[in-house]
């Protein structure tokens, strides 16, 4: 069984990178693993928001 997933960050109101800052870097650092394991396929970034998303696939 195949399955993809397409995970976004979609920040709660309120929510600011300066509230992120203390969780960004434990996040790429996991988010890297997982893409070199292969869990994660792709990451996008968006330009005109500083919040991302990645594609998952099995």
């Amino acid at each position: 069984m195949n399955m993809k997933l397409l995970c976004l960050d979609v920040p709660q109101p309120g929510a600011s990178l300066e509230k992120y800052q203390p969780y960004m870097l434990d996040e790429v650092r996991h988010g890297w693993q997982m893409y070199k394991s292969g869990i994660i396929r792709d990451i996008y970034f968006r330009q005109d928001t500083p919040w991302c998303g990645h594609h998952c696939g099995s």
